[in-house]
């Protein structure tokens, strides 16, 4: 949110995909060290300002483990990076790997609203940000804690919700329920 309230849809289209700053060639060629730098707090901010938390998320169909990636952009949106990364984590346990490795562009960013009209949220530079924030940010020894418990608790009822709609769908087309008896 801005200091002013929440932006508009306008106001969000207005801004502009963030680049991911990378190392320059001339460093890569000494070392083994990633390219992409990552992105600072700042530009990662900006970047979740895009999102324009559609009520129906495409986003989130084209994400092999179902993150609420509208959730998780909102809680970065609002500064509150310890709630991005409790619900990141609570549906994906290796969010650092997959916001680097993930082919994001083939996925969760292709389905992404903005990406029909321009330039997709840049979801998996964002997830990578937000990971290596709460790696950073742990308490020695010890795995990232959830700071709300509540939304893992959210998180699992959605997912179970969401397997028996898709079980009442099977069950009510023949053709899905034959699909489905040959995968088990």
């Amino acid at each position: 949110m801005s200091a002013a309230g929440p932006l508009s849809k306008r106001e969000r289209l207005a801004i502009l995909r963030q680049d991911m700053p990378v190392r320059e060639a001339y460093v890569r060629i000494g070392g083994f060290e990633e390219v992409n730098l990552g992105f600072s707090e700042q530009v990662a901010l900006v970047e979740a300002r895009r999102c324009l938390q559609c009520r129906v998320a495409p986003c989130v169909a084209g994400c092999p483990v179902g993150v609420d990636i509208p959730a998780f952009l909102a809680r970065l949106e609002d500064s509150d990076l310890a709630g991005a990364a409790d619900v990141l984590l609570a549906g994906n346990a290796l969010p650092a790997v997959t916001g680097r490795v993930c082919p994001q562009e083939n996925q969760c960013e292709a389905r992404c609203v903005l990406a029909r009209k321009g330039q997709s949220v840049a979801i998996g530079h964002l997830e990578r940000f937000v990971a290596d924030w709460a790696r950073e940010h742990r308490e020695p020894g010890s795995a990232w804690r959830s700071s709300t418990a509540s939304t893992s608790a959210i998180l699992r009822e959605r997912r179970t919700s969401s397997r028996r709609s898709l079980a009442a769908k099977c069950q009510s087309s023949p053709r899905l329920t034959h699909m489905a008896t040959m995968r088990t």
